[in-house]
C-alpha cells in the first residue's frame, strides 16, 4: 500500500459514525495526520469520485463534484465488478489499462481504490 491508499483509508475511517465530517474535510485531516500535506490532486480526487458516487458508507452522493481521477477510480471499481474479478490477484495496471488508459501513468488512483478495496471500505451496489 502506498500513501495514498494510506491517506484513503485513513479518511475512510473518519467518515464512520456520528458526527463525520466531509470527505473533503477527512482526506484533509488524514493527510496533515500523516504529515503528508502535499498529497493531493490524484489521490485525493480519486477518494472524493468514490465519495461521491457512493461508493464509500456516510457519503453524500454528489456526481457533479467528480473530476476526471475520481472517474478513473469509479471505472476501475465498476470494471473488477463487472469482469468479475478477485482485485487481490489483479495488478493496478492491469485494472489501469482495462479502464483505457493505456500510455497515461497512474498517479495513485490504483492505490485509493486497491487498499480501500483490501479494507472492505468501499460499498459495491
Amino acid at each position: 500500500m502506498g500513501q495514498y491508499g494510506e491517506a484513503a483509508i485513513n479518511a475512510a475511517h473518519r467518515l464512520i459514525g456520528d458526527n463525520a465530517p466531509e470527505p473533503l474535510q477527512a482526506w484533509n485531516q488524514a493527510i496533515q495526520e500523516m504529515g503528508k500535506p502535499k498529497l493531493t490532486r490524484c489521490g485525493k480526487g480519486a477518494f472524493l469520485g468514490l465519495c461521491y458516487a457512493g461508493y464509500i458508507a456516510n457519503c453524500e452522493h454528489r456526481p457533479n463534484n467528480i473530476n476526471v481521477n475520481g472517474q478513473y477510480a469509479i471505472d476501475a471499481i465498476d470494471w473488477i465488478h463487472n469482469n468479475n474479478e478477485n482485485f487481490l490477484q489483479l495488478r493496478q495496471i492491469n485494472v489501469w489499462r482495462g479502464i483505457g488508459n493505456e500510455g497515461k501513468a497512474i498517479n495513485g488512483q490504483m492505490d485509493v481504490v486497491f487498499s480501500l478495496l483490501r479494507e472492505n471500505l468501499i460499498n459495491l451496489f
